[in-house]
């Protein structure tokens, strides 16, 4: 069990070095001319929930669709050869 916890407390901060470099990678991009330098992490973006579109009031109709025969193909189109 310790040696488990060695190996995520290695990797914990393996990993926490490697969000700082990229942290500073991404720093270097700009995304208007207004740049502002960030110094922590970046507030979490929420969106809306999308809305569930209205229930239709028909149902939609399936296609007819058939499913067609396997081509089959000569073997003088082929493109193998033999070893």
């Amino acid at each position: 069990n310790a040696a488990l916890v060695e190996e995520a407390t290695a990797a914990a901060r393996a990993m926490e070095e490697q969000a700082q470099q990229l942290t500073e990678a991404v720093a270097l991009f700009r995304l208007s001319n207004d740049v502002q330098t960030l110094t922590g992490a970046a507030p979490a973006v929420r969106h809306p929930a999308a809305k569930r579109p209205a229930a239709a009031s028909k149902p939609a109709t399936k296609s007819q669709v058939r499913p067609q025969p396997a081509r089959t193909t000569l073997a003088a189109e082929s493109n193998w050869a033999e070893f």
